[in-house]
């Protein structure tokens, strides 16, 4: 893997002009959604920024914080870690979340942005979801490494499946 981020920092620090550029825009161009963003600076050892969109119609919720982005779907969560982030990581941190399992550090801010904008097109519109886990790695104090399966019920949608690394979304199936 080329990590394209110095080592000493974390590589999820997005500007605001990126997120609205590579993720709010295209998803507005593809439909009418009411959203809500919200930025503030947070104090834990040191200044952590934090960018929350929030789709309203959707039931989605998009945080971004230096180290890690989090999609909420009703009270599920996709997690999106800086790969250096992962290694500090235990199981209480990521205990019944979906954790995305490929790199990140190779990836630029758009390339990484477009990555979520799929997924929440994935997301979108949907009514129910179900997630299955099965663990593949546990290693020590470590967060276990799993392979999910999302199932999602939307309306109105011809069953599909993708997969996404170790995330496995099936939808209307």
């Amino acid at each position: 893997m080329i990590d394209l981020y110095p080592d000493e920092q974390y590589m999820l620090k997005f500007t605001n002009h990126e997120i609205m550029n590579y993720l709010v825009e295209p998803i507005t161009a593809q439909g009418n959604h009411k959203f809500n963003i919200t930025m503030y600076e947070k104090k834990k050892g040191e200044k952590e920024r934090i960018f929350s969109i929030e789709f309203v119609d959707e039931n989605i919720e998009i945080l971004f914080y230096e180290h890690l982005i989090g999609i909420f779907v009703f009270d599920e969560e996709i997690m999106f870690f800086d790969d250096h982030a992962k290694e500090e990581l235990s199981g209480s941190e990521t205990y019944h979340n979906v954790v995305y399992e490929g790199t990140l550090r190779d990836k630029t801010h758009e390339q990484i942005l477009n990555m979520i904008y799929k997924v929440f097109m994935i997301l979108e519109g949907t009514k129910k979801i179900m997630i299955e886990e099965t663990v593949y790695e546990q290693i020590g104090i470590h967060y276990p490494k799993c392979r999910y399966i999302v199932k999602l019920t939307q309306k109105n949608v011809v069953p599909y499946e993708i997969i996404l690394e170790n995330i496995h979304f099936r939808i209307n199936k």
